[in-house]
């Protein structure tokens, strides 16, 4: 079986695996894109959490300040 093998079979299958190669790489830089851009949405959304957060703190210190001035206690 190994004798009927041809330089033009040979080629074939290499020129076939340089194609799915190509695909592969092709989907490779897609996926890096994604990644990328999903990267950056979590980014923002963490940004934006941080800035509920010390908005949050802010207005927890602001009750804390005006609940001792006006001498408030929980209960």
């Amino acid at each position: 079986m190994a004798d009927n093998v041809t330089n033009e079979m040979l080629l074939e299958q290499m020129q076939r695996m340089q194609a799915n190669i190509s695909s592969i790489r092709t989907r490779q830089d897609t996926i890096g894109e994604d990644l990328r851009s999903v990267k950056g949405h979590m980014g923002l959304f963490l940004q934006t959490e941080i800035r509920k957060d010390t908005t949050l703190a802010d207005l927890e210190a602001r009750i804390d300040r005006i609940e001792r001035k006006l001498d408030l206690m929980d209960l």
